[in-house]
């Protein structure tokens, strides 16, 4: 079952694992203290939405097990950029839950099989065989009408392998879904596996974890199975049946993994439907002063499977009771094996306390703080105007061409409005004089081919397909030094397209004549004097708006330091959301520089930074 929440507006809040570069300078001198410790209770764990990699994409991480070797943290999830169709199963590193570092995959896409194009892989999970020396992943394994209904097993000698798939079954003869795996104190481990026909199934592993040897207990069905061990007692979590909804998912618990279990009772208060997500794992975090367990869920959102956001919340266990709570924000102590609520924020306006230049612009957003936000920031969302609209009358359209405005796939466009054409043969004219030309127009996952002529010459041949959704504003062709006089651009459909396009749509949203041979400009926010109580790490909130279908990224600059890329999933048009960026930050009356940019394309607007700020050490 994946759970489909639409977003809310301003409240969705994200975690990120990206990291700052080089150190941050301290106090008033600039200088970077060596050795001092990132300050405490400000790098946070912030529950709602996906989270960035080391490389500033959105970590891959839906249906999610976490496996600890030493002091090491490796995530294994479910890549869902393509969709539902099964790409890889990602491996992540991380030594404080909150910092991830994708590696290669530990499953990849084969030609064929189990693990072939169109097949579904999900809720992979990993334990370590002391015995064998193997590091074993189960993983749901089905077709997409998800009539196989079987159990994945694969091996590798490292934790991130990759792994080599030794093939699947239906355990006992078993329908198998969703399923988890739990490892006891004495390494004996069990398949927790949703069987349709019987319910909820605890069956133990062979010695080698490669089989399932016998059933130890079948509960009234749940799906997303979860189990821990606190103080001799078993507790196992797992979500009701509901299709695409979430529901208030429930635990059960016994004194032996065969039973008898108790009744099924939820943990999360009655109508949260678990924060609107779905269990997927529960982590015990052991440290020196004690234990904390995390509650790992996912809010998929089934349009945009990739960006399906992570609640990560800390859970109560013990007593044979457990409980959930919401925490907006949370700072988890992986060293002591304790955690505590992330304390208050200084707000930073975006559109009132930042600085725009190079094209970036203040622009109403109704459902900003203050009604507005910053936009223009990068290339191609820099740009206030341009020369020519698609519809303005210099252009001349030949064929059967369709002029779009205020739809919901246009709310990109410069203007809110767009021209487009499948048909081999239509083509676009203008005229004009100068010495630069630039076709802007958006690439999808639908473009297609197009010739380009300049002054009756074909001078190119542009793909319009990108992958991961619609991309606006693009310069699909520019052309600069041209000699000063009259020129003239003709666009050509084609009729053909990229193998992996859906259709051969070529679109125009505007022609433009730059200014002699300058770039186009790539706009900027500052916002100076960014205040922080004392040096250290910090988990930073932005709140920001992207109305494409797919991502849009910027790149974050504290000070002098390395810029940060950002990954910013779609939000639709004047609905917030929140992204999060780690960074180091100095205290002092001068303040911090945060300066947000993109040379490779158009920003989100931006409507907020949050920085926490934790109480002064005593």
């Amino acid at each position: 079952m994946r759970g489909l929440i639409p977003r809310v507006v301003a409240v969705l809040l994200a975690m990120t694992t990206t990291l700052a570069g080089a150190a941050g300078a301290s106090a008033e001198n600039g200088d970077d203290p060596p050795g001092r410790p990132a300050a405490p209770g400000t790098v946070a764990i912030v529950p709602g939405a996906a989270w960035n990699d080391q490389n500033g994409e959105l970590a891959q991480l839906h249906g999610a097990g976490i496996l600890k070797v030493g002091h090491t943290y490796y995530a294994f999830g479910e890549d869902k950029v393509a969709g539902s169709a099964f790409t890889a199963v990602a491996c992540y590193s991380s030594t404080d839950l909150v910092s991830w570092t994708r590696h290669a995959d530990a499953l990849s896409r084969q030609a064929s099989g189990d693990l072939g194009p169109n097949r579904v892989v999900e809720r992979p999970k990993v334990i370590y065989n002391a015995t064998t020396h193997q590091y074993v992943m189960y993983m749901h394994i089905d077709s997409p009408n998800y009539g196989d209904a079987r159990a994945g097993v694969a091996t590798s000698a490292t934790p991130c392998g990759p792994y080599d798939y030794r093939g699947s079954s239906r355990p006992l003869g078993q329908l198998s879904r969703d399923l988890g795996l739990f490892q006891d104190d004495d390494g004996t481990a069990y398949l927790l596996s949703e069987d349709r026909n019987n319910g909820l199934r605890v069956d133990k592993l062979s010695a080698d974890y490669l089989s399932v040897e016998s059933p130890a207990a079948v509960l009234p069905d749940r799906e997303s199975p979860a189990m821990v061990k606190v103080d001799g007692t078993y507790y196992l979590f797992g979500s009701k049946l509901t299709g695409w909804n979430t529901n208030d998912n429930d635990y059960a618990t016994a004194a032996s993994p065969s039973g008898p279990w108790s009744d099924w009772k939820p943990f999360a208060p009655a109508g949260s439907k678990t924060f609107n997500s779905q269990t997927s794992f529960v982590l015990p975090v052991k440290g020196r002063h004690g234990t904390s367990y995390v509650f790992m869920g996912d809010r998929w959102y089934a349009s945009h499977l990739h960006d399906s956001a992570p609640i990560w919340l800390p859970m109560s266990i013990g007593g044979g009771k457990a409980s959930l709570n919401w925490q907006s924000s949370w700072r988890l102590d992986v060293a002591d094996g304790t955690w505590e609520p992330q304390r208050t924020d200084t707000v930073y306006d975006a559109a009132a306390d930042g600085t725009v230049s190079n094209g970036a612009q203040v622009v109403t957003c109704s459902a900003c703080t203050g009604g507005t936000a910053v936009g223009g920031i990068g290339v191609g969302g820099g740009q206030t105007s341009y020369t020519y609209d698609d519809v303005d009358p210099a252009l001349h359209y030949s064929g059967a061409w369709t002029h779009a405005a205020n739809q919901g796939w246009t709310d990109g466009d410069y203007g809110n409005n767009e021209s487009f054409s499948v048909q081999a043969g239509d083509s676009v004219t203008v005229g004009f004089k100068g010495t630069a030309v630039r076709w802007i127009g958006p690439k999808n996952t639908n473009g297609g081919i197009a010739d380009v002529y300049l002054d009756d010459a074909k001078v190119a041949t542009v793909d319009t397909y990108v992958a991961g959704g619609k991309s606006f504003q693009q310069a699909l062709y520019a052309k600069s030094g041209l000699a000063d006089g009259d020129h003239t651009l003709k666009i050509v459909v084609t009729g053909q397209k990229n193998a992996a396009s859906t259709a051969a749509t070529v679109v125009v949203d505007a022609i433009d004549l730059p200014s002699g041979n300058a770039p186009p400009p790539a706009g900027v926010l500052r916002i100076d004097h960014v205040v922080a109580p004392r040096y250290g790490d910090y988990t930073i909130k932005i709140a920001y708006v992207d109305p494409d279908p797919g991502n849009r990224y910027a790149y974050l600059t504290v000070n002098d330091d390395a810029p940060i890329k950002l990954a910013f999933p779609t939000t639709g048009t004047n609905t917030t959301n929140i992204a999060v960026a780690r960074v180091r930050l100095k205290p002092g009356s001068g303040g911090n520089v945060l300066r947000f940019s993109n040379d490779d394309g158009a920003a989100p607007l931006i409507d907020t930074v949050a920085v926490p700020q934790p109480q002064p050490v005593g």
